[in-house]
């Protein structure tokens, strides 16, 4: 789906940006805000792979090239500070034993969505619903003023985070991914995300689902989900 440089940044419990060991962003330094140089000198590229098809990437092998790294001028468009050079890497996808899964029947309030079965991994989470499919229409305007009507399927609670035994709680844990029923299937909707920082899935306590999708979070503002237990 996606790769870039790891800019040392992860979204903090309040929504905000900080740093990737918990420390605030320090406005008033030099630069930019972000640490892409790690302290051994080093840097970290993330790269995120989808595929709907459980287990698909198991056992994959992956190869890597990177070639002539520098930054790039946005006026000029053209490499600065550029290093040569050729970095090649190659290994083998495995899997991790910290990932666990959980048979679920929690109905999510009164939307109508019973949350099934979940995975957890230290980089991703994914969550099935039993939710059958619903539309609902609304009605807009074109540029005369007509009315234009458009169908569209309802969405289940939007899986948001976690919630850690020691009570922390990360509400916007998820990162890029892909929600939406399953081919051929009205009754079972899906989400798959890569998580915005490492966790250890032994610490998590509950799964999140949003109520609403959009303004302030506060605790009542989510359905948890028990794991763990």
């Amino acid at each position: 789906m996606s790769g870039s440089f790891y800019d040392g940044l992860v979204t903090g419990p309040d929504g905000r940006v900080v740093y990737a060991d918990g420390s605030p962003i320090d406005y008033d330094a030099p630069g930019s805000l972000a640490r892409y140089v790690q302290k051994d000198g080093s840097l970290e590229y993330l790269i995120t792979l989808y595929n709907g098809k459980k287990g698909y990437f198991l056992n994959k092998e992956v190869s890597v090239e990177f070639e002539n790294l520098g930054t790039v001028s946005k006026a000029a468009y053209e490499r600065e500070h550029e290093v040569t050079g050729k970095w090649s890497f190659q290994w083998n996808l495995q899997g991790t034993d910290s990932r666990k899964e959980y048979s679920l029947n929690e109905p999510l309030g009164d939307t109508g969505a019973t949350v099934v079965r979940a995975e957890l991994s230290p980089i991703s989470m994914h969550v099935e619903y039993h939710f059958p499919y619903q539309e609902y229409t609304e009605t807009g305007y074109d540029q005369d003023g007509n009315p234009i009507e458009s169908t569209h399927f309802v969405e289940a609670p939007p899986l948001a985070g976690v919630q850690l035994k020691d009570g922390t709680v990360y509400q916007y844990l998820c990162d890029g991914g892909a929600e939406g029923y399953c081919a051929d299937d009205r009754e079972t909707y899906a989400a798959t995300f890569a998580n915005d920082r490492i966790i250890d899935t032994d610490a998590v306590a509950y799964l999140l689902f949003r109520k609403k999708v959009d303004g302030l979070y506060s605790e009542s503002d989510f359905y948890r989900v028990a794991v763990n237990e």
